[in-house]
Parts: C-alpha cells; structure tokens; sequence
C-alpha cells in the first residue's frame, strides 16, 4: 500500500451518471457537449442498426 495516495476515493462523494452530466451541463459550453453526446449516440445506434440489417451471414 502506498502511504500516500494521490487520489483519494470518497464514496459518501459519488455521484454517478447523473452527477457527472450534471456536472458537465454547468461548465461553460456543457449543454453544447452534452448535445454533441447525444447526436453521437444517435449516430451509433443508427449505424448499428444498419449494419444489423445490412448483414451477410
């Protein structure tokens, strides 16, 4: 064990998902990212629904 750690875990501090977009909403330009996210995600489950469909097998 080291004695000195760098990054201390709190759980009583966690947060989780929410938390975390939460947290990135309130920084400058956050909602912009957080819509970026949300297109990406769209993109992704397109793009697999097409390769679902598209498929050879």
């Amino acid at each position: 064990m080291h004695p000195r750690n760098p990054c201390p875990l709190d759980p009583t501090r966690a947060s989780g998902l929410d938390g975390a977009l939460r947290a990135l909403a309130g920084m400058p330009f956050g909602e912009f990212i957080l819509v970026l996210v949300g297109i990406g995600f769209i993109s992704d489950g397109l793009y697999s629904e097409f390769r679902a469909r598209c498929a050879r097998l």
